[in-house]
């Protein structure tokens, strides 16, 4: 396991100064650091990968309830009662398809995905942000087949964050002891 430290080498009228960063190796030797960030930036240097893994499966959390309300809602319409024939037979085109139970079982896996990420960023477990990004990278799969542009965009950039991530806390660059000197954010506290 390897962390960053900060040293209090300094004393200026009686009060320790903070001096510099070193890394802290297992074998017990510390060795100086600069003073600033040595992991990746996100969002064109907003924000930190741990916060940016954070948010966007918090985003997509968000808008996995907003489409199994979704899914649930088209599922419940009663067509008889539609007088538009175009908007009858999308209806039943939806009802017909994919069964509900599948539609809710996906729905709530990709939402259980999510909240491995939040969850491993904020503990810093790799296994855990893993899984979240393997979900993201399935739906990428999913969208370069089918040609969807958006969701290729969507996807690739949600998962952007996760490769770094884990990058970071297998090199011992983002550890919970090093986090004040990687920290960064412009505008989401």
């Amino acid at each position: 396991f390897v962390h960053y430290e900060k040293t209090m080498s300094k004393v200026v009228e009686g009060t320790p100064v903070e001096s510099e960063y070193v890394l802290a190796q297992p074998n017990g030797v510390s060795v100086p650091v600069q003073n600033s960030k040595q992991g990746h930036m996100c969002c064109g240097g907003c924000c930190d990968v741990r916060r940016a893994v954070i948010i966007v499966n918090l985003v997509n959390v968000c808008f996995g309830v907003i489409g199994l309300l979704g899914i649930v809602a088209a599922q419940s319409i009663n067509t008889e009662n539609l007088n538009d024939d175009e908007v009858k037979a999308a209806v039943s085109t939806f009802q017909d398809g994919i069964p509900l139970g599948v539609l809710v079982a996906v729905s709530l896996a990709g939402i259980a995905c999510n909240a491995c990420g939040v969850f491993g960023a904020l503990k810093y477990n790799v296994v855990l942000v893993g899984i979240s990004m393997a979900a993201y990278c399935l739906y990428l799969l999913f969208d370069l087949m089918s040609y969807n542009i958006g969701g290729i965009m969507y996807n690739g950039l949600f998962a952007y964050p996760h490769y770094f991530l884990i990058q970071e806390i297998r090199k011992g660059i983002m550890s919970p002891q090093n986090y004040p000197n990687e920290e960064r954010s412009c505008c989401c506290v």
